[in-house]
């Protein structure tokens, strides 16, 4: 059994006994990251790692991604060698907004690459030093030095002064070697995992659209004769549906919402519904929830079945629909309720039309029309849906994708939670590997 040791890093505890802690301003130099705010993906130009990239990364490891990558023109005249990486270099974000973003960093191992908008780099004084110190910054034992030491509430910054004075965990080089060897290796394959179920998740997602898109506009008998429905974006039709107007589907006029800044969350309030709490899944968001007073809500409280609509911005179209399992709930003003007319249609039928392409290039033909993206009232009234003429096919459409839409967001939760512990498996072993508590 190996000797162990106190590293002197409160979270990090013991370490084998022929480690060090040496300063990592004794293994490292440092430089500022550019100047330069604005690049894109045209993938031509000047390599460049922001702050955005570095945080928006996975934190797993060790090297530049190409995701990661941004361009700016050859030409700019804040493009200064100075600020140019070589591999082996790690480029740090200097700003954090959570506390728990303090110390992400990407280890460079292209050639070519500048540090960008809001980071610092480091070059390393020793040509041994290598990945495994990436491993070791990956970890969030050693990020808890940085996250100890930063100022700032809600934006947190990471000084050169800060990184200076955190200490290292130093392995003998042949160790370092055989660490590297072994992370590349399992973080390979567990990364490989996590691509896998990714991949999966996006087909189930196109599965369930294109189940959806199916069920919504041709209905759930694929012998039906059809017919031209009119509609460019729709196409053919069910012979015995019939295509209607948002307008002429509504209960009453469709309806703005309230123009009121929200207070701090509280359950015996409503809940206040902003385009921002509605996510990419139509789902409302756990965090950053709001409330409205009761006498500010009342004339904009949900019912069942209502659906709300994006107006503005760049999820403009976005749709959500309520059920009063949610809880009580009222809308903010970039958003627009729709409450149908039962004895016509469905309510949740017309969600989940919202949900198909057709819906999309619907949207798409509006954004074009217009200078910014906003799609006021007036235009959903003008919105044209296909539905069947019985309400009783509606309700055997719906009931069919609740059933089949369950089914596939079971199997996407389960490769979701899957990845999760996958990730967390990653980090829990880089952290034993790189501090000397599992022996490679």
């Amino acid at each position: 059994m190996r000797m162990m040791k106190d590293s002197g890093i409160e979270w990090i505890g013991k370490i084998p006994d022929n480690w060090n802690t040496p300063p990592l301003k004794s293994r490292y130099t440092f430089g500022k990251g550019l100047s330069i705010t604005k690049a894109d993906l045209s993938e031509e130009g000047a390599k460049i790692i922001s702050y955005g990239q570095i945080h928006s990364k996975s934190n797993n490891g060790v090297s530049t991604r190409s995701e990661l990558i941004r361009y700016i023109p050859w030409d700019h005249n804040n493009l200064t060698n100075t600020a140019r990486t070589q591999p082996g270099d790690l480029i740090f974000a200097d700003t954090s907004e959570d506390i728990q973003g303090c110390g992400n960093c990407v280890y460079i191992d292209l050639d070519g690459v500048y540090a960008g908008y809001h980071t610092l780099f480091l070059h390393p004084k020793y040509q041994e030093l290598g990945r495994y110190y990436a491993y070791l910054f990956a970890s969030d034992a050693w990020r808890a030095q940085i996250r100890e030491r930063v100022t700032g509430v809600k934006l947190y910054s990471i000084t050169q002064d800060i990184l200076k004075s955190t200490l290292l965990l130093e392995p003998p080089f042949d160790e370092q070697e055989r660490i590297v060897s072994f992370l590349d290796e399992k973080c390979r394959d567990i990364d490989r995992l996590i691509t896998e179920k990714e991949r999966n998740i996006i087909l189930l997602k196109e599965r369930r659209q294109s189940i959806i898109y199916e069920a919504v506009t041709k209905g759930l008998n694929p012998d039906a004769p059809m017919k031209d429905s009119g509609v460019e974006w729709i196409g053919q039709i069910p012979e015995k549906w019939t295509v209607w107007r948002m307008k002429h589907l509504a209960e009453e006029p469709l309806q703005y919402g309230a123009n009121a800044t929200g207070v701090e969350f509280d359950e015996t309030l409503p809940r206040y519904v902003r385009i921002t709490d509605i996510t990419s899944e139509r789902k409302l968001a756990d965090d950053g929830k709001q409330s409205l007073p009761i006498e500010t809500a009342k004339d904009y409280m949900l019912e069942d079945g209502d659906i709300l609509l994006a107006r503005s911005g760049a999820t403009a179209g976005k749709s959500y629909y309520y059920e009063n399992s949610d809880g009580a709930c009222c809308f903010a003003g970039y958003l627009i309720r729709f409450r149908a007319n039962n004895a016509k249609a469905n309510s949740k039928f017309l969600y989940y039309y919202t949900l198909t392409q057709p819906y999309e290039q619907w949207t798409q033909q509006i954004f074009i029309q217009a200078t910014i993206q906003n799609i006021s009232a007036e235009k959903y009234n003008n919105l044209c849906f296909a539905i069947p003429d019985t309400l009783e096919e509606q309700k055997r459409i719906v009931e069919y994708l609740d059933e089949k839409c369950a089914e596939i967001d079971s199997i996407i939760t389960i490769n979701n939670k899957s990845i999760q512990q996958l990730k967390e498996y990653r980090q829990s072993l880089i952290y034993e590997v790189v501090t000397g508590k599992k022996e490679v």
